[in-house]
């Protein structure tokens, strides 16, 4: 009696030991099934936004290299403004002269001159605007104010506004006596 009883017992641990291998199998099945048609969906996914970053950074580049000529053409035009026609020019003024100096970008220019004494600059007039004549006697002054534009700035929209369009306000003092 304990034989079959044994027996009986160990039939239906193996029933059920195979009907749960066989719905593990099956569950693993599906689940495979299910995350591979997953997978696949992700992979196109990440195929288009691959493209499609890929195509952004190209307009972006293009768009860098058209300002970045169109900013070089400004400057060579900036740089040989034409004197008979200042209209056409970006600034209301003929230079006549440059200044020099030890530095070729601003990065790194003092602010407070006086705390580097061998960074010193020069002004080179333009001898066919500016006669030697007109510059005797400057070494009685001691000091004298030099109206400049940086040539190489591309913000010109900025650079000349209408006061009433300006959002800096001036101060107007009164004085008393």
């Amino acid at each position: 009696m304990a034989s079959s009883q044994s027996s009986k017992y160990l039939t239906l641990t193996t029933t059920i030991t195979l009907a749960l291998a066989t719905a593990l199998s099956a569950s693993t099945a599906l689940s495979f099934y299910i995350w591979r048609r997953k997978s696949r969906s992700l992979e196109s996914k990440v195929v288009q936004l691959e493209k499609s970053l890929k195509s952004s950074l190209d307009k972006c580049c293009a768009e860098r290299q058209g300002r970045i000529r169109a900013q070089q053409a400004l400057r060579k035009g900036l740089a040989h403004p034409q004197a008979n026609n200042l209209e056409l020019s970006a600034y209301p003024m003929a230079p006549i002269g440059i200044i020099q100096s030890c530095y070729s970008t601003r990065n790194g220019t003092p602010r407070q001159p006086l705390l580097v004494p061998l960074a010193r600059a020069c002004l080179i007039f333009d001898p066919s605007r500016v006669p030697p004549a007109s510059l005797e006697g400057l070494k009685e002054y001691s000091h004298f104010w030099i109206i400049y534009v940086f040539h190489l700035n591309t913000n010109l929209e900025n650079l000349w506004k209408q006061p009433s369009k300006s959002r800096f306000k001036a101060k107007v003092g009164w004085m008393d006596r």
